[in-house]
């Protein structure tokens, strides 16, 4: 099932010093609990692309259709930006509580949701601390938290590991790959790390310089669990890798 299709999306910005053409048109559509990254150079309109899917941006051209959920409610949309943007004066616990109670679900069940989110994140012992009070690692690790609790159809990243050192960005694919592994979520995740695209997604979308349009479009069909020193990941590594290079060198 399709739940995501995007039909010639292209979005200029008006400035004084001239109009700044940031996106397309771009076209796809993308299957329901599909992993879908998108790669490119600095200012191809990655972000742009996002927020734009977001509703945060207005298209100048095209259209956005997320795939309503089987009980024909509105679709759950998540956004991690690529810092953490946590309430600093709420806990732990009340920033991954906000939007369940924004969704006017009752107590018990928003705490037992919360309290299970903690756990299989490993913050259990933080829900009472305060962002300022936790790692740039840490910090990220709640905001990621704070989506998946409520359990959205469609989740949009925007390059949120890139900020970390190597180990702890290694650490949080590892935890998101797992977490996803039994849920239905579709993500659309925004980076420029061609390793973190491979060991992610199901499908990489390459766009070319601003405006970005699509350069290429990749399956990437890797056995679980994921070895960044397999034979095959290096083959997709090095593929993607003589593209990007292509791009950037024009």
């Amino acid at each position: 099932m399709t739940a995501l299709k995007v039909t010639n999306l292209s979005k200029t910005y008006r400035e004084s010093a001239g109009d700044v053409h940031a996106l397309g048109p771009v076209s796809f559509e993308v299957e329901a609990g599909e992993f879908l990254c998108f790669l490119g150079p600095t200012g191809c309109g990655k972000t742009t692309l996002l927020r734009t899917i977001a509703g945060l941006e207005k298209p100048d051209t095209g259209e956005v259709i997320v795939q309503a959920p089987h009980d024909g409610g509105e679709p759950v949309i998540g956004y991690v930006f690529q810092q953490g943007a946590l309430f600093p004066w709420m806990s732990i616990f009340a920033n991954l509580e906000f939007p369940l109670k924004a969704k006017k679900i009752v107590q018990d069940t928003r705490r037992k949701k919360v309290e299970s989110m903690l756990d299989m994140m490993g913050l259990s012992s933080f829900a009472s601390s305060y962002p300022h009070q936790l790692s740039g690692g840490m910090q990220q690790r709640a905001a990621l938290a704070r989506s998946l609790v409520m359990e959205p159809d469609l989740l949009l990243m925007d390059e949120p590991f890139s900020s970390l050192d190597m180990r702890t960005s290694q650490e949080l694919q590892e935890n998101l790959r797992e977490l996803l592994k039994s849920s239905s979520t579709t993500v659309l995740f925004v980076t420029h790390n061609i390793e973190e695209a491979v060991y992610l997604a199901g499908e990489v979308i390459v766009l070319g310089h601003r405006p970005g349009r699509i350069v290429r479009r990749e399956t990437i069909d890797l056995p679980d669990p994921r070895s960044r020193l397999s034979d095959t990941f290096t083959e997709y590594l090095v593929s993607l890798r003589k593209t990007f290079e292509s791009l950037v060198s024009d």
